[in-house]
């Protein structure tokens, strides 16, 4: 996965504010992604992408989005930026 476009970052932005809803599973992965580089820089995207991470049960983040499941992704993103713990 390459790094998000600036559309799809500000897309990401639009949901968290509660301007969007995703339609399927291909909006939740460009929110997912989008949402991830909000907080991870550009060098660092595809490592973070690839690391464990133990709010998915020990899954990448790419995995878990890959599987379906950007939700969860988008979730725990989410929460972070908001500042909700884990």
């Amino acid at each position: 996965m390459s790094y998000p476009s600036r559309e799809v970052r500000e897309f990401a932005q639009q949901y968290l504010m509660g301007e969007f809803a995703p339609r399927g599973e291909k909006d939740k992965k460009l929110i997912a992604l989008g949402l991830i580089a909000s907080v991870v820089p550009e060098h660092a995207f595809e490592a973070w992408l690839d690391a464990p991470h133990p709010d998915l049960g020990g899954r990448t983040p790419r995995s878990v989005i890959d599987s379906g499941h950007a939700d969860a992704v988008i979730t725990m993103v989410a929460n972070a930026i908001r500042g909700i713990p884990s």
